[in-house]
């Protein structure tokens, strides 16, 4: 009894696993253009279909949701 139970058990995790992969292809979005720092901010073009922004500067990581 205790086996089949494993065994179904198993099986159900398996499908559930093979149920969460993620078919879509990773789509690479252009890189900002028209970049300018003034005073202490930095300014660029919004690139469609992105919802943030990744700035690395000089050691600094920082993730940013608009485009200034």
């Amino acid at each position: 009894m205790m086996k089949k139970l494993s065994l179904v058990l198993s099986v159900v995790m398996i499908l559930i696993l093979i149920g969460c992969v993620d078919d879509k292809p990773t789509t690479r979005l252009e890189t900002p253009t028209n970049l300018k720092f003034e005073i202490a901010t930095l300014t660029f073009d919004e690139v469609e279909h992105a919802t943030s922004y990744i700035i690395i500067a000089e050691g600094l990581n920082a993730i940013v949701n608009t485009n200034s």
